[in-house]
């Protein structure tokens, strides 16, 4: 993507915020798109080949202004060049291709956020999914990946339908590689649907491992339109070279006359009306304005959010589930931050499972925290995580 007179006498990099954790200090970030990696090189004077290596910077030892999760901030050619002496190629990683350590007196790294125009942002503009006619679900595996969400639907012993396929974004390359090489005989034949519910690594790492033949074995993709970094970029286009008939891009809700919403407007995706796949509206967080998804089976119902907020389960999907159901959960966000809780069910829902999918984590407090699994277990579920039980769960119908 080339933004024409935008890039005339340009002085500063725009960097995407992955993630923040303020308490332990370090940054995630990465470049929006391949210009931006383009000044990075030429500043640096790196040469280095981000279409076939990792491109995210880890920043250790921040102590600066709080930065927003989400959000691209401009970083000035004169800071990166202040820095060079503490760029770290990183060879272990998938995700991460350079690591910082700041000086406690270094210069501000980040400066003020930038906002694109509808012309500078790479958009993929569909309003809707087109409808796919899956066959009766009869189980849901969630994996145990650790720190994570990969979620798959199976029917009559085949994949049907995929919900995310990441891990945290520490995982070593090699351990990447062999999970997502676990499964990419069964996908190269069943050939499932794809779904991706929003842009973060926890989300889609192992699409960055997954075999040539697996991704063009997806036959349909599903995921949103907006791409927020470069990493983002590269794993989408392997789709477009390999599999690019299989592209679906959903855009956000748009919420005017509001700027922002949390409403959700559920999609069904199967004739009979089984699996609904909810579409987010636009939202600050990209967590809230992803994409979620519902089994609905006449005795059973399994609500997969992704990382949206409860209050956004409670209020838009719990009401399409007013029946009388076994009542199953993935838990949003690994069980971390998610919003006040809140859980409206009716009361001729039986709640049986609340599955974590979770492991080892920098984040403090840890995922999950303590008071989530405290109010689940009030509200009347079972609590599984995944790092306890140590293997993949499986819900059965």
């Amino acid at each position: 993507m080339f933004w024409g007179s935008h890039y005339i006498n340009r002085n500063e990099i725009f960097i995407y915020i992955e993630k923040f954790n303020k308490l332990g200090n370090y940054v995630l970030a990465d470049f929006v798109d391949s210009n931006e990696f383009g000044f990075f090189n030429q500043v640096t004077n790196m040469n280095y080949d981000y279409e076939n290596n990792p491109s995210m910077l880890e920043i250790l030892n921040y102590s600066q202004k709080q930065v927003r999760e989400g959000t691209v901030y401009r970083v000035s050619f004169e800071t990166i060049t202040t820095l060079i002496p503490q760029i770290q190629i990183v060879e272990d990683s998938l995700i991460i291709g350079f690591r910082i350590d700041l000086l406690p007196n270094g210069p501000e790294l980040f400066g003020k956020p930038k906002s694109f125009s509808a012309e500078e942002r790479f958009w993929l503009n569909m309003d809707d999914t087109q409808r796919d006619y899956l066959p009766n679900i009869d189980k849901v595996i969630v994996r145990n990946i650790g720190q994570g969400n990969w979620n798959e639907l199976a029917s009559d012993k085949k994949f049907v339908l995929i919900y995310d396929s990441g891990t945290i974004y520490s995982t070593k390359a090699d351990i990447v590689k062999t999970i997502a090489g676990s499964r990419n005989i069964e996908y190269q034949k069943d050939k499932p649907v794809l779904i991706l519910s929003h842009w973060d690594v926890d989300h889609y790492h192992f699409l960055t491992a997954f075999d040539d033949e697996t991704i063009k074995s997806f036959c349909t993709f599903i995921y949103r339109a907006s791409i927020p970094n470069l990493t983002a970029r590269k794993v989408l286009g392997r789709f477009r070279k390999l599999n690019k008939d299989a592209l679906c891009p959903l855009a956000c809700i748009d919420p005017s006359p509001k700027k922002s919403s949390s409403k959700l407007i559920g999609i069904n995706l199967t004739i009979n009306k089984n699996i609904i796949l909810y579409n987010a509206s636009k939202n600050p967080s990209r967590n809230k304005s992803g994409i979620g998804l519902c089994i609905r089976k006449k005795n059973y119902c399994v609500i997969l959010p992704g990382d949206f907020d409860y209050s956004q389960i409670s209020d838009f999907i719990l009401p399409d589930l007013a029946y009388a159901c076994n009542h199953y959960l993935i838990v949003p966000h690994h069980g971390g931050k998610a919003g006040k809780f809140e859980y409206k069910t009716y009361s001729n829902n039986i709640l049986k499972e609340a599955v974590i999918s979770v492991g080892k984590n920098p984040y403090n407090p840890p995922h999950p925290h303590a008071n989530n699994v405290i109010n689940l277990k009030a509200k009347g579920f079972s609590v599984i995580r995944t790092d306890i039980i140590d293997r993949d769960y499986i819900i059965k119908f």
